[in-house]
């Protein structure tokens, strides 16, 4: 199975980061607005992170609506990952449904 996208929160759209990564491997990047992500049922919902940005979810919702797909097509759950600036990035794969 191919990447195609990536996607996130709108709060995230001037990230370097994000758009480095998917200009070097050809993918599409997507923002989502708080209020859309929170509207998607995911399995590991987060107080913290809807004190942060005013959804439970950035994640895991952002990936299911990205490829159009449910929680049932999450193939990785929230994952986090700590990069050696110490700052952290959270991951999650959904398939495209066929």
């Amino acid at each position: 199975a191919d990447v195609r996208a990536v996607a996130s929160i709108d709060l995230k759209a001037d990230e370097s980061g994000l758009a480095e990564v998917a200009e070097r491997y050809g993918w599409t990047i997507r923002f989502y607005p708080a209020s859309q992500l929170a509207t998607v049922a995911v399995p590991n919902p987060s107080e913290t992170v809807r004190k942060h940005t005013g959804t439970p979810s950035v994640s895991e919702a952002a990936a299911i609506l990205c490829a159009g797909a449910e929680q049932t097509d999450l193939l990785i759950e929230k994952h986090k990952l700590r990069g050696p600036d110490g700052r952290n990035a959270t991951v999650s794969i959904a398939r495209i449904p066929q």
